[in-house]
């Protein structure tokens, strides 16, 4: 027997008209799984996503410790709120679609938790948090399918600001803003002596420091420029471009903004922006330049006008409910496992514990060399907390030779060697820095290639060659040491490493020393390498 929505109604006495309207209504909600499928899909989500959180706690408490410490990446803060409304705006056009689990992507799950095993074993956070990260939209990908990750492609994506990254660009950075503040200086008529960040004027002198690589003005604009392009434009092209300037337009202005600070400084006798006030005219300025850069981009706005018709979207759906039920539970079920699989597996992988470490004594003095307790610069690489270590100083036919070794080993446990601060110039070490950003890499001695560095202390001048060794193997490249010690870790087997670093002074040129620092060399390595590979128990 049928009983129509309008009889019940009528029988109820209240308007037929208004009741077609209601079960037209309840009807179109129920077909596109509106009461049916999206309570349970959602629900579902959300339960992943508070279990991943938790899974991964110590990952997620690591982003939000960098957002609480470094001004940087403090926009983090915001982002959750901001994908959230992103999530709320798109509410009507993901209530037209139905969640329908799409499993294959439970392998983009897998692949994501294989990136923070790499990361996790590499001690490198910013795999870790990037694949932390990118569980979400699989996550999401998985249990609502195709449909509604297409609707929500953009609160996905945006997610990934909310991730620290970007740090590696301080530097070249710094770089171009001593590069543009210097021409600058020098186009306005005034005299500029410069050494690699550092640069004197009459009034006084300047150093280019981190603070002033303008990376924070750079990601902040590029976080709301992505916002703003969403929000404002409908075409690829003009969100593109839009995009091209939110990059181009804080790195131009932060050069901009580097010479009025110093022209400030040096007209008001060194006065003015030489302290706080120079951390808040950069903001200041800031500001007046993401305002104007947005104001421009108000003229091509196209958010008044409707968006292009999707034809997936506005197909009419099915008045059906899905015909496998328990799809979307079992699918949720199997990305719980991979997820709840992948810190387990960790723990086995990572985990740390002591081990012999190799007597570096009299088997690394070179033959034909003595040591000398003078004649070697009083440097010290900013390699920190080593195992063990040796530096001394050898001498031979009047020339002299430093050498610095460092053995690390079990480094989760202990310091890590390829941690960002170990570096040839000390953390705040004794006004000894790096002159110049780049280092160079020197000709082949005996297969090996060493990097190369300028350091400098006042006066004082010396060469460094330096190489990692890494389970048998010399590089000078700080990304393939740390590749080789992840892939050691994940086979478990032991993360035993040295940094080896040759420095000889020199007066005018560093070239005066190359050829005692490759002879050294050539006589050291044997010595090196046995000592290296005999670790005492």
């Amino acid at each position: 027997m049928t009983i129509s929505m309008g009889a019940i109604v009528r029988r109820a006495g209240m308007p037929e008209r208004g009741t077609r309207a209601a079960g037209g209504l309840l009807a179109r909600a129920w077909g596109r799984g509106g009461l049916g499928e999206w309570p349970l899909a959602a629900g579902i989500v959300g339960l992943l996503l508070v279990a991943i959180g938790l899974l991964f706690h110590d990952t997620a408490a690591s982003i939000v410790r960098v957002w609480q410490n470094s001004e940087t990446f403090s926009h983090g803060f915001i982002i959750l709120p901001i994908v959230a409304w992103l999530v709320w705006h798109r509410r009507r056009a993901l209530a037209a679609v139905r969640p329908q689990p799409w499993p294959p992507a439970l392998a983009g799950l897998a692949l994501a938790g294989g990136a923070w095993l790499v990361g996790e074993a590499g001690d490198v956070s910013g795999i870790r948090h990037f694949a932390f990260a990118a569980m979400v939209p699989f996550t999401v990908w998985a249990v609502l399918g195709h449909a509604a990750t297409r609707v929500l492609i953009f609160p996905l994506g945006y997610l990934f600001f909310a991730v620290p990254f970007g740090a590696f660009l301080i530097q070249p950075l710094m770089l171009v803003t001593a590069d543009m503040t210097v021409a600058l200086v020098r186009a306005s008529g005034i005299p500029v002596y410069r050494e690699a960040l550092q640069f004197s004027l009459p009034s006084g002198n300047w150093s280019v420091v981190e603070a002033c690589s303008g990376i924070r003005y750079l990601i902040a604009s590029i976080a709301l420029g992505a916002l703003y392009a969403y929000l404002m434009y409908r075409s690829l092209w003009r969100r593109s471009l839009f995009m091209v300037a939110a990059i181009v337009v804080p790195i131009i202005a932060n050069g901009l903004r580097a010479y009025m600070i110093v022209m400030i400084g040096h007209y008001s006798g060194m006065q003015l922006a030489v302290g706080v006030d120079h951390l808040l005219y950069g903001w200041v300025f800031f500001g007046i330049v993401i305002f104007l850069l947005f104001l421009a981009g108000r003229w091509w706005r196209e958010d008044g006008e409707a968006p292009p018709a999707n034809p997936r979207s506005s197909a009419p759906l099915a008045p059906t409910r899905s015909n496998q039920p328990l799809a979307g539970p079992l699918t949720g079920l199997a990305a719980l496992v991979i997820a709840a699989a992948i810190p387990l597996y960790g723990e086995r992988v990572v985990t740390g514990g002591s081990g012999p470490v190799p007597s570096l004594g009299m088997a690394a003095v070179p033959g034909g060399w003595h040591r000398v307790d003078t004649g070697c610069t009083a440097w010290r690489p900013g390699y920190t907390e080593p195992r063990t270590e040796l530096q001394t100083c050898f001498a031979r036919d009047g020339e002299r030779v430093g050498l610095f070794l460092g053995y690390y080993s079990d480094q989760l446990v202990h310091t890590d060697m390829l941690a960002w601060h170990q570096a040839l110039a000390p953390m705040g070490g004794e006004g000894w820095r790096q002159l110049g950003l780049r280092e160079r890499t020197a000709g082949p001695i005996n297969g090996l290639r060493p990097s190369e560095a300028v350091l400098g202390r006042d006066r004082e001048r010396l060469l460094a060659w330096r190489w990692y060794w890494v389970d048998g193997h010399w590089t000078p490249s700080r990304i393939e040491a740390k590749a080789r010690v992840t892939w050691a870790r994940l086979r478990n087997r032991r993360d035993a490493t040295a940094v080896v670093v040759v420095y000889a002074p020199f007066e005018h040129s560093p070239a005066a020393v190359r050829d005692v620092l490759e002879q050294f060399t050539r006589d050291a390595v044997p010595g090196l390498e046995r000592a290296l590979a005999e670790p005492e128990d």
